[in-house]
């Protein structure tokens, strides 16, 4: 087991597996070949769908999936450990870190709580954080377009705008440093978000994420270029990929945001398409197995 690559799936991925009509034989390949590893935060977008057939379709591909692995705990829950551990033992231990959401699996097979009224819920509470998370960045753009008017030149790539963030006392240490003090209750100098940001890369994705929303939403020209405009949970899965080592999302912003933030930090993680997948590593498996999967 320990051999196995670790796959990991955005729930547009698992949706596109439930969509497939040889998904029986694609899990079954991947359960021999792979380790899987689910997230809280698709649990969570698929306990938010509406449509009940739909949702148990998708709880159904989560269940087949979860005897070949685990479900991940949130993001933040994730991130506020690792504070936590950095805080009391001068390091992140994030590799070592138990990751089980053993209630998300739980409620994945019995489904004692996941209900219509929980779904409206969670679809509300998703439909609010989001709209949140596009008004903080959205409503710096007039500002950042003025300073762009007058002359400061406006970052052409993600990778132009975090040089510029990353200078010392820049906006990069700042954020990082009032995420940190949020679970620390008090506020780390510059040198320690330093010192946690490289002890710490699932932290480092994290802000690394925060960038790519700030790059789309206030400072890219919208006029020119190809998108990055990734909801708030698609861009804070970012958190999940040093833990796999194949990454599945069928949204395509999502995948480019996610692909820049594992170049940006030197992850080893691929992050495919749903399809580059199957026609992929998929076939190549069952191309090597003794027995056919499809």
């Amino acid at each position: 087991m320990n051999q196995k690559k670790i796959l990991g799936f955005d729930t547009s991925g698992l949706n596109a597996m439930t969509n497939d009509r040889h998904s029986t034989g694609l899990i079954a390949g991947i359960r021999v070949g792979y380790r899987i590893r689910l997230s809280a935060m698709s649990i969570d977008e698929i306990i938010g769908t509406q449509d009940e057939e739909a949702r148990n379709r998708l709880l159904d591909i989560c269940q087949r999936l979860l005897p070949a692995g685990d479900c991940m705990q949130p993001s933040h829950w994730i991130a506020e450990r690792l504070i936590e551990n950095f805080e009391r033992h001068g390091h992140s231990g994030w590799q070592t870190l138990d990751l089980r959401a053993l209630d998300y699996e739980n409620e994945i097979c019995r489904r004692e709580i996941v209900n219509n009224a929980l779904a409206r819920e969670q679809h509300d509470f998703s439909t609010s954080a989001e709209k949140r998370f596009a008004d903080l960045f959205g409503h710096a753009r007039p500002e950042f377009d003025k300073v762009f008017a007058n002359g400061t030149q406006r970052p052409v790539t993600s990778s132009q705008l975090l040089s510029v963030l990353q200078v010392p006392g820049g906006a990069f240490w700042t954020i990082g440093a009032a995420l940190y003090e949020h679970v620390a209750k008090h506020q780390p100098g510059e040198d320690n978000v330093r010192a946690f940001l490289a002890d710490c890369p699932p932290f480092n994705a994290l802000l690394l994420s925060l960038v790519m929303a700030q790059f789309e939403r206030t400072t890219r020209d919208l006029k020119s270029g190809e998108s990055y405009r990734a909801g708030r949970a698609d861009l804070f899965t970012s958190v999940y990929l040093p833990y796999v080592d194949v990454f599945i999302t069928n949204d395509e912003r999502q995948r480019r945001c996610l692909r820049e933030i594992a170049v940006v930090a030197h992850f080893g993680v691929e992050i495919l398409s749903y399809e580059d997948f199957r026609n992929g590593h998929f076939l190549q498996l069952a191309a090597n197995a003794t027995q056919p999967f499809v």
